[in-house]
């Protein structure tokens, strides 16, 4: 005769997998939300790690080294990092993304050096819906107008070459302009901006411009052309290999003029590879953070970069980026333990004005809004003229540095 079971045990066998049910809880949750498991937050990075840019690729260890160091215990999660070559190549950018956020299924993206790239990935990021947190793209076109879920926390080309054009018109010659630019989506994306800043705010026109294209090795024929149109100024719109040869051949073949650098290379970096200061005398770079390299809260980055990358050289271009991780690990932990893409997006559309925590280092405060995704609207300018990298505001201070 089959025993009958007391109440006693049917109730406890439901308190049972009452429990059970409860403790499965953040298992369903973290399976419902991409990237987002009981334990960890996958960030998905892309960055040149070869080709001819991958001189960058040192930004996005940088970026690394932030969220995986400083990205412990959000919530009881951890920050994972799954981080792909992009190349700065359209085509291997959208594969590189692509597989970010359909195979690897990250909850979010912090990518993007290269405009040429960025722009090529847009409608894929567009449609995704996936949080896009660039650290380095800066065609204004990739965030104006506002795309809900892409953010910059850093600047783009018109803060960029406002910057630069304000700058220049401190300098005690200024008379007539050249240009010297790539003729690709980045170097139209810097060009178009400053031409018409220069002209609306200054009165001042473009005299001479010419095209130097990635990869061209000799600047020869570009400086002769712009000594020819007895330009004062040169604004260097180039990348930093091309940088370095259009600052080596001026310099051997007499353009003595001021030279303002874009937001691609750094003094620094073309004083490593031209070996000599004189062909940077004239010279001048924007810059995105406020500090020089040896300023204590630099140091902090250098050290944190050489923990996990120590055959990295730590220099002022990969220095510059810093904001965007910090920014998505504070977003993070305001979202709480229930995260979802959609509140992180929220968070940073409401929570960020003039943010400026005790480890940011960019040259004025972060500010986001429904309205606006670009974090900065300045930059400072910097000169290696003495042999010391050092942050300037006008050419007074570079002026006094001199003397």
């Amino acid at each position: 005769m089959r025993q009958r079971r007391g109440p006693g045990v049917i109730g406890s066998c439901v308190v049972l997998a009452f429990l059970a049910w409860l403790s499965y809880v953040p298992q369903v949750f973290s399976a419902a939300v991409p990237g987002v498991t009981n334990d960890s937050i996958v960030i998905g990075v892309t960055t040149p790690m070869t080709g001819p840019a991958a001189f960058y690729g040192k930004c996005g260890e940088m970026y690394d080294s932030i969220l995986t160091e400083w990205g412990k215990n959000i919530n009881g999660r951890n920050i994972k990092v799954v981080r792909i070559d992009d190349g700065c190549d359209p085509v291997k950018g959208i594969a590189a993304i692509k597989k970010l956020v359909y195979d690897e299924n990250v909850f979010a993206l912090s990518s993007g050096q290269c405009s040429n790239m960025c722009l090529a990935v847009k409608p894929t990021l567009e449609s995704s819906g996936i949080p896009f947190v660039s650290h380095g793209c800066i065609a204004d076109q990739m965030y104006i107008p506002v795309v809900k879920n892409i953010f910059n926390p850093a600047y783009v080309s018109t803060a960029a070459t406002e910057s630069m054009v304000d700058f220049a018109m401190t300098l005690p010659t200024k008379t007539r302009f050249g240009v010297v630019r790539h003729s690709d989506e980045w170097g139209t994306s810097m060009y178009k901006p400053l031409a018409e800043y220069i002209k609306s705010k200054y009165g001042k026109t473009i005299e001479v411009d010419v095209t130097l294209e990635r990869g061209t090795a000799d600047a020869t024929s570009q400086v002769l052309k712009l000594k020819q149109g007895n330009v004062d100024v040169v604004f260097s719109l180039l990348f930093h290999a091309e940088t370095t040869a259009f600052l080596r051949d001026a310099h051997k073949l007499g353009l003595n003029v001021y030279i303002v650098g874009s937001t691609a290379t750094s003094v620094s970096d073309q004083y490593q590879n031209l070996k000599s200061l004189e062909p940077l005398k004239k010279y001048f770079g924007p810059f995105a953070i406020k500090y020089p390299l040896d300023h204590p809260k630099v140091k902090v980055y250098e050290d944190l970069l050489k923990k996990s990358y120590p055959n990295t050289t730590f220099d002022a271009f990969t220095v510059f980026g810093t904001g965007g991780p910090l920014v998505i690990i504070d977003a993070l932990k305001k979202a709480g333990r229930d995260l979802t893409r959609e509140k992180f997006i929220e968070i940073l559309e409401t929570q960020y004005t003039n943010w400026e925590p005790d480890n940011y280092i960019g040259a004025v405060p972060l500010s986001f809004s429904k309205t606006n995704h670009v974090g900065m609207n300045r930059l400072v300018m910097s000169t290696i003229a003495t042999g010391k990298f050092t942050i300037i505001k006008n050419y007074q201070d570079y002026e006094k540095l001199v003397k």
